[in-house]
């Protein structure tokens, strides 16, 4: 193995070191459809299991009731927690495998509230939730649970409907398992506030244990039985955690369903639970309720999605990851983003840096980019960020990424994508790493951050082919490349297998008319795109395509926006489809700023206007 791929492999294999010794547990929410309120209940589910401290959450939104799946591909195992907060359309056949697998093996979930009432005819996630309701669920679904006589009785009588409620009501709920991990310490019983009290809930009931009831009297609705509230349920090797509370918002509360969701949280992800009985939890007799502050989800209102038309990309998924103060990335990646999807069928989401305070995007923000969880169901990364320094919880998403040996194309400042401080845990992703020398930008693009080669501001660009890279599909169609950005310095010869396609001649001034620089800088000519190829963690091999060129004003180029288009139909073993001359022409208008430091009492443009 040549030393440059042993550096990427051992480099990766320490991140993912770092990963199983430092990160919290990894839980992954999924919503997007629900009878239920789950815009609002999401982000104070989130609240409530990042709050204990020991919890790192994503959450993976379906698309809206009706709409196409197929690109709906949760990566489940690698998280250590799944908490459904799903109701709607069937997922996706390689989707419900995966899950299953994930389950199987050991992954943990949360079954929350109308949860159960997914999925009635997917035998397998009966099976995982234990019991379940609604959906047309009968008595073929299988018996239904209730304590009598002192234990938990499978009943069959009467036959009809599975799930199935009265008016909301406080009640209390009964203790059935004391030396349960999660209701360990617990009081023998305490109160919930108002809320609906599930009954009947029918299913394969497999497994299953009862951990608390409450008492459904029939003049309120019930069914006059004391039905399970809280249960556990074991799948393969893995921990399920049922909880019937939870309406809404309002309910969630409730600190007896708050606590013992995030005690059912810790134990499905890992079998036991740290987390000690909090002081305030309900009595027998009079529930307990806190205040929860938590905002409603802007998670459709952080990033952008363009779903593809027809096209050779349709079916592939390209996220565009922005985040520079200088080049305007979040700029050109919407309209790259809207020409891959318009024009060639590709479904993109573009990220930005956002200002969590304002919701704005805000390029001098460095520590925030949401959605990068999009990275897990995508065919290729584009990355055009600047020394970011972002959250463990959001960084894993780009490490995991890479670790996959999936295609990635980086431009200009993606050389110096990160600058994490040493010893935070992705520190070796910096652009200035000593431990995995020159960090994601040397390492996976082929160079990372040396020096303006061009004088910055004062000598643009000419793309020139590069020498034997004339028949390369992905220069097919760019015989005019120019823009004002300035040549960078790289070190020459450019590592493994890179291949120089485009070199970059540097011009006298700031127009394409201007002549080239008749000095050293031009002898030899620097290369500003190239391929090359790296190893994920088991020994996958990525293609890269890097380009040092990159701002708003240079994709007016149209040269340069073609070179981008067919190195992203390259990177995802497409180029037997790149055509003479891509299409690129602009998608809706494209008046970009120029290049220069973004100042941020100018952050008042909202991820959502970039929507087509």
């Amino acid at each position: 193995m040549p030393l440059s791929r042993l550096w990427i492999s051992i480099g990766v294999w320490l991140v993912m070191t770092a990963i199983a010794t430092a990160a919290p547990i990894k839980a992954l929410i999924v919503d997007g459809q629900n009878a239920h309120n789950w815009k609002e209940t999401t982000p104070i589910l989130k609240q409530l299991l990042e709050e204990t401290d020991l919890f790192s959450v994503d959450v993976a939104t379906t698309p809206p009731k009706g709409k196409d799946f197929s690109q709906f591909r949760p990566t489940f195992a690698a998280y250590d927690l799944v908490v459904l907060n799903y109701q709607g359309d069937d997922w996706p056949e390689a989707t419900q495998k995966a899950f299953v697998d994930y389950v199987n093996n050991g992954g943990g979930v949360v079954c929350y509230h109308f949860a159960a009432a997914a999925f009635p005819k997917w035998r397998e996630y009966n099976q995982i939730i234990g019991v379940g309701g609604w959906g047309n669920r009968d008595e073929t679904a299988g018996p239904y649970l209730c304590w009598r006589e002192g234990k938990i009785v499978r009943a069959t009588e009467p036959p009809g409907k599975a799930g199935f409620h009265g008016p909301q009501q406080t009640f209390q709920v009964v203790v059935r398992d004391p030396d349960h991990p999660i209701t360990r310490g617990l009081p023998k019983a305490f109160m919930h506030t108002a809320d609906e009290l599930y009954c009947r809930l029918r299913g394969p009931a497999e497994n299953v244990t009862v951990l608390a009831t409450a008492f459904a009297p029939k003049q309120k609705g019930g069914s006059d039985e004391h039905e399970p509230m809280l249960m556990t349920i074991t799948y393969g090797k893995g921990r399920v955690f049922h909880t019937a509370l939870g309406h809404a918002g309002e309910h969630l509360k409730s600190v007896a369903f708050s606590a013992t969701f995030q005690r059912g949280a810790e134990w499905a992800a890992t079998g036991k639970v740290t987390q000690p009985v909090p002081a305030d939890f309900p009595s027998p007799n009079k529930a307990s309720v806190r205040q929860i502050t938590a905002k409603p989800s802007r998670s459709a209102d952080q990033w952008v999605v363009y779903e593809g038309g027809d096209g050779p990309g349709k079916g592939k998924h390209v996220v565009l990851v922005s985040g520079g103060e200088e080049y305007r990335s979040e700029q050109m990646l919407p309209q790259l983003g809207k020409i891959l999807a318009d024009r060639h069928g590709f479904k993109c989401t573009v990220l930005f840096a956002v200002d969590p305070a304002t919701g704005m995007i805000d390029p001098t923000c460095c520590s925030n980019i949401p959605g990068l969880e999009a990275l897990d169901s995508a065919d290729l990364m584009i990355i055009f960020t600047r020394f970011r320094d972002l959250p463990d919880r959001q960084m894993r998403h780009i490490v995991e990424y890479v670790a996959s040996g999936k295609p990635i194309v980086g431009i200009r400042t993606a050389t110096h994508a990160f600058n994490i401080p040493a010893g935070k845990t992705y520190a070796m992703y910096s652009f200035n790493s000593k431990d995995w020398k020159g960090g994601f930008g040397r390492q996976i693009l082929g160079e990372t951050w040396i020096r303006h080669h061009g004088s910055h501001g004062k000598e643009s660009t000419r793309g020139v082919v590069a020498p034997g890279a004339e028949n390369n599909p992905i220069v097919r169609g760019c015989e005019d490349i120019w823009g004002p950005t300035d040549v960078y310095t790289v070190r020459l010869p450019l590592p493994g297998d890179s291949k120089p396609l485009v070199l970059g001649q540097v011009l006298s001034g700031m127009k394409p008319t201007d002549k080239p620089l008749e000095d050293p800088k031009n002898d030899p000519m620097m290369p500003v795109a190239w391929t090359k190829t790296y190893q994920g963690a088991q020994g996958q091999t990525g293609r890269v395509f890097t380009t040092t060129m990159g701002s708003g004003p240079d994709f007016l180029s149209e040269g340069f926006r073609r070179l981008l288009v067919n190195a992203v139909y390259w990177c995802v073993g497409l180029e037997d489809k790149i055509p003479l001359r891509a299409e690129v022409g602009f998608v809706g208008r494209y008046e970009p700023s120029p290049f220069g430091y973004f100042e941020k009492k100018d952050a008042t443009v909202k991820p959502s206007d970039h929507a087509m």
